[in-house]
């Protein structure tokens, strides 16, 4: 009513002005939400394809990884199967000499001593192997959240048997409810399995193994501590290097703790130890905390 008034009070030119400015006001609107409208579904149309060709290429780099680990096993069956087949041959000749009755005692063992050599070279050299292969396995973890309590505790129902028999009790041991890590669970497995293992074989006596876990700074913390015989500090300090092997050694390669600092290393966390002769060994190792777990919170 009020607008309709003062229109009845306007010159003829403005009453008509008003109605048409509001006319073209209303078109331009109209005609700005419709090219939003468009560039909002070219957009979507843009993103279907980009996501279309990230999944195109992953399928492809999925296959490609494939083929090159595909690759890798030719070569590893490859270069094995080289570099064993004249030891073999060399263990066949001399198995076969020894099934001759006319041999004296030192051809005998000449022969023996023949074929022992051959034997430790061809488990070098598949022991060598390996070691690269899980190298390489390890070089890129597949790393994703995950509450290092639940995995450690089943870890630990797990061993429980196997470690049982030999005498030795394990135990967890946490300060928190949940603690979530950013680590590849598989790797992670293989590295308490590998202590515990490890801890098994050169305790030299029955005894209890406590894996303690707690959050420090921005890392998680695993003290794997047992009650064995321990080391001396000087054996100690070398026990993560490539093929050592102490002074209680039980044979192997001495590849074990080498393995577990790289992958560890490999997760973003690091390792240490420490032990006297009698009082145990204590393994630390760190791994850096996921960003968040489910509820959001960092650790707990």
């Amino acid at each position: 009513m009020v607008l309709t008034g003062l229109i009845g009070h306007c010159p003829v030119w403005l009453a008509l002005i008003v109605p048409a400015a509001a006319a073209i006001a209303l078109g331009l609107l109209a005609d700005y939400r419709a090219r939003k409208i468009r560039q909002l579904e070219r957009d979507l149309k843009a993103l279907g394809e980009d996501l279309e060709q990230e999944k195109l290429r992953s399928i492809q780099r999925e296959k490609e990884l494939k083929a090159e680990q595909l690759k890798r096993e030719e070569q590893l069956r490859s270069a094995i199967s080289h570099e064993l087949r004249m030891p073999l041959s060399i263990i066949q000749g001399y198995t076969e000499l020894l099934t001759r009755d006319d041999l004296e005692r030192a051809q005998r063992q000449e022969y023996l001593d023949k074929i022992l050599q051959r034997t430790k070279f061809i488990n070098d050299t598949l022991a060598r192997h390996m070691l690269n292969s899980r190298e390489r396995a390890m070089s890129s973890p597949d790393c994703h959240q995950m509450d290092l309590v639940a995995l450690t505790r089943q870890i630990t129902l797990d061993l429980s048997n196997v470690l049982g028999n030999k005498g030795i009790g394990i135990q967890c041991v946490s300060t928190q409810d949940e603690l979530w890590v950013k680590a590849d669970r598989d790797l992670l497995g293989k590295i308490f399995y590998n202590l515990a293992e490890n801890a098994g074989k050169y305790m030299g006596r029955e005894g209890l193994i406590v894996i303690r876990l707690s959050q420090v700074g921005d890392q998680a913390q695993v003290i794997f501590q047992d009650d064995g015989m321990g080391l001396a500090e000087d054996e100690t300090g070398r026990i993560f290097d490539l093929s050592y092997q102490g002074s209680n050694r039980r044979g192997g390669q001495g590849h074990g703790l080498y393995l577990v600092k790289r992958s560890i290393q490999a997760q973003g966390g690091d390792v240490s130890a420490s032990s006297r002769p009698g009082q145990g060994m204590t393994i630390t190792f760190t791994l850096p905390l996921a960003d968040s777990g489910p509820s959001g919170t960092v650790g707990s």
